[in-house]
């Protein structure tokens, strides 16, 4: 799961993730330009204006580096 898709549904998951083997592991930050943009635009959704803006200038960063 991704650490960018906080939204009720995925509380099911993370239920069940923190009450299993993994629970110590991480969940997925962005790595690529594609993941990156989305990031943004679920942080856009999420209301969380700075983590958007933020992620959308390491998406240009990356694209520009690609």
């Amino acid at each position: 799961w991704h650490s960018w898709g906080a939204y009720p549904v995925s509380q099911y998951f993370l239920q069940a993730k923190s009450n299993s083997p993994w629970s110590h592991c991480a969940l997925l930050n962005p790595v690529t330009s594609h993941q990156l943009r989305y990031a943004a635009k679920h942080m856009f959704n999420q209301k969380h204006y700075t983590s958007g803006i933020n992620y959308y200038i390491a998406y240009f960063k990356r694209k520009l580096l690609e």
